[in-house]
């Protein structure tokens, strides 16, 4: 079974490239070809620190690739996506959301080449040179880099920045480096960011460092290191890094780990601390989650755990991927 530290990618904010799901199906005219897949969940969450605490939480997510590919090995790609989520919060809190679409994406690439440009994500989110996303549950609420804060563009539904990526793999190395003007970016903020990946034997580590420069003035600095990889039927990962986006002055950390204890079924558990963690007020957040195999790309999965205001908060559902 695939295990949870890879497939939880998907959950998070986006997804290390523009999902090929295996089960999509796929349409060619003339030499390109049309891809649609995407995911589906839904089921029950809970959170104590909310007005409604217990609410039908959703997300229907579809993803829209086009290709060509030329003689020279050349290749030509473009994606969409459109989501449809619940209401998390406020008095509509667990009604059904409306599918919107977000900006394109677009791509050149060959061999180990790919250049993005449009509505990318940033190196942080998109590169694979870190490996950052562990999380559990249905949701994904609460991932073991949550106290470190999210930087810079995410690739999804709705978002409207124009920039670009740049990876380039030459073996078992990978360097990333992507950049948003201030003035293609919808909240006016001007971000950069640098990667560098290695895998070896199983395991792979990451770097990054980056620099926002808010409308508002402000030069905020991050970094973050992340290391992967699994010993038999145990996966792991583990994250340090500090983000002055975040408010906080403090190192944030978290790490994850999951076991297979059956060909079928996963468990997980997740810590995040430091960071936003440290601010006044705030508590370390873990979560203990589970995933079943149902086949054909469908999960049942769950979790509870604790978040940073210190509200027990869990969910449980169902999900398949298209």
């Amino acid at each position: 079974m695939k295990k949870v530290l890879f497939a939880s990618t998907a959950l998070v904010a986006g997804a290390f490239a523009a999902p090929q799901i295996a089960s999509a199906q796929s349409v060619s005219a003339s030499n390109a070809e049309i891809t649609l897949g995407g995911l589906a969940r839904w089921g029950l969450g809970y959170d104590e620190g909310r007005a409604q605490e217990s609410i039908l939480i959703s997300r229907f997510r579809l993803n829209i690739d086009a290709a060509v590919e030329l003689d020279s090995g050349l290749r030509f790609a473009a994606s969409i996506r459109g989501e449809a989520n619940e209401i998390n919060s406020g008095a509509l809190a667990g009604n059904a959301g409306p599918l919107t679409f977000g900006g394109g994406r677009y791509q050149i690439s060959s061999g180990g080449l790919r250049v993005r440009f449009g509505n990318i994500s940033g190196v942080f989110d998109d590169s694979g040179t870190i490996r950052p996303f562990f999380d559990n549950g249905l949701e994904g609420t609460i991932g073991m880099v949550s106290s470190f804060g999210f930087p810079g563009p995410a690739f999804g539904n709705g978002a409207a920045n124009n920039g670009i990526l740049v990876n380039y793999d030459i073996g078992d190395f990978s360097v990333a480096a992507s950049y948003v003007d201030e003035s293609q970016n919808t909240g006016g903020d001007e971000d950069m960011q640098f990667g560098v990946g290695y895998a070896f034997n199983g395991y792979n580590f990451g770097a990054l460092i980056g620099r926002t420069d808010t409308a508002a003035g402000a030069e905020n600095d991050y970094w973050l290191l992340s290391v992967d990889g699994s010993i038999g039927d145990f996966g792991f990962a583990a994250v340090v890094g500090e983000n002055d986006n975040n408010g906080s002055d403090e190192v944030a950390y978290g790490f994850g780990v999951d076991y297979d204890i059956s060909a079928a079924t996963n468990i997980s558990f997740v810590y995040s601390g430091g960071g936003v963690a440290d601010l006044p007020g705030a508590d370390d957040a873990i979560s203990l989650g589970f995933l079943h195999d149902l086949g054909s790309g469908t999960t049942v999965r769950g979790f509870i755990g604790q978040n940073f205001a210190g509200s027990t908060i869990a969910d449980f559902g169902v999900r398949f991927n298209f």
